[in-house]
């Protein structure tokens, strides 16, 4: 199985919705205050000379302020999130360009790099900024579009002040999202080791009852008819008996990988007893199960265990298999009793054999 098989099944959601969360709540957060503060700005103005000031100030306000109410309403809060960095970029442009407030508009643009980093991550933001910092410097050195007039120390300092903080925003924001990054991946081991047979790395029966049954109750019918293959070796106790626990083991091993070449990636096969083995192929109706039960007992008839520490140490198996089909969720636990018992009848049919569901 490849590492990424167990991504796919294992949920990871927990994690992403706590960073999702944490998204959301700092928006709402900064885009009511800073929206509230906008606006009292934007009165500030209402009756003074300066009435582009007033409506850059109150625009960015209503903006901000409409699109993080919206955003409670609908689904798209990545949407939210790009709105509300273009309300942003608007109103860091328009206070350069008209100067804000007795010409201080320089010295309120140094919380918008952190807020950039935060919408939008390390990446994202670090492009944003950048690429609004390169606006910026351009309006700043094209005098006759601005004004404002800014002196020259004043911008040079300003440039050299705004970069740092660029660059501190980056670092705390790209390192958050490394650490991030390190608790989804122990989490994913953790679940792995919880869901995973320690000895053949198969999926073992606690995956298959919390993890893949309920994946497939929330799925659609689109991985039926599914077809339930269980396997189970014949006289694996007496390998056990004749060549100790340790051989044993490795002849599992070694029967899980036979398993393993014979399924599709879409495909489970778990280990769910000592030498029982289940295997669920999704969208495979029983005829076509039947050929690939019967090629993995074939398989394992033909490729008998050499041991490595005895040269002479060869252990031939076989596999006795129930085949039953599924063709909707509600008949899915039906449909493992049903091989299970094909199981035992395989057993009672003197073994080596594959015995199947009949209508």
């Amino acid at each position: 199985m490849k590492p990424d098989w167990w991504g796919s099944f294992i949920d990871l959601k927990s994690s992403q919705s706590i960073e999702i969360k944490r998204q959301k709540l700092v928006m709402y957060f900064s885009s009511y205050i800073g929206g509230l503060i906008l606006l009292l700005f934007s009165l500030q103005h209402f009756e003074n000379e300066n009435s582009l000031l007033f409506s850059i100030l109150l625009t960015s306000a209503a903006v901000v302020l409409s699109n993080v109410v919206l955003s409670h309403f609908h689904r798209y809060f990545k949407v939210s999130l790009y709105i509300t960095g273009a309300g942003v970029s608007g109103l860091i442009l328009g206070l350069v360009i008209t100067g804000g407030h007795e010409n201080t508009a320089l010295y309120w643009l140094f919380p918008f790099p952190l807020v950039y980093f935060i919408l939008f991550g390390y990446r994202q933001g670090l492009i944003v900024n950048l690429a609004l910092f390169a606006v910026v410097l351009q309006l700043l050195y094209q005098p006759q579009w601005l004004l404002a007039e800014y002196r020259t120390d004043e911008k040079s300092r300003f440039i050299a002040s705004y970069l740092v903080t660029v660059f501190l925003a980056f670092v705390a924001e790209y390192f958050r999202f490394r650490s991030h990054k390190e608790l989804s991946s122990i989490n994913l081991h953790r679940q792995k080791q919880a869901n995973m047979d320690p000895l053949t790395k198969l999926p073992n029966r606690r995956f298959l009852d919390s993890v893949y049954f309920n994946k497939t109750k929330n799925a659609d019918s689109g991985r039926f008819p599914m077809t339930v293959i269980v396997a189970d070796l014949d006289f694996f106790k007496k390998v056990n008996d004749n060549y100790g626990h340790d051989i044993g083991d490795k002849v599992l091993i070694h029967v899980a990988d036979l398993f393993k070449t014979h399924v599709r990636e879409l495909d489970v096969v778990a280990r769910v007893g000592g030498e029982e083995f289940l295997i669920l192929l999704p969208h495979t109706q029983l005829v076509d199960a039947l050929n690939v039960a019967e090629k993995i007992r074939a398989c394992i008839a033909a490729h008998p265990y050499q041991c490595i520490e005895e040269k002479e140490c060869r252990i031939e198996m076989t596999v006795s298999i129930g085949v039953a089909e599924a063709t909707t969720i509600e008949q899915l636990n039906e449909a493992i009793l049903c091989a299970d018992e094909h199981l035992y009848a395989a057993k009672r049919n003197g073994r080596n054999c594959v015995i199947h569901q009949t209508y």
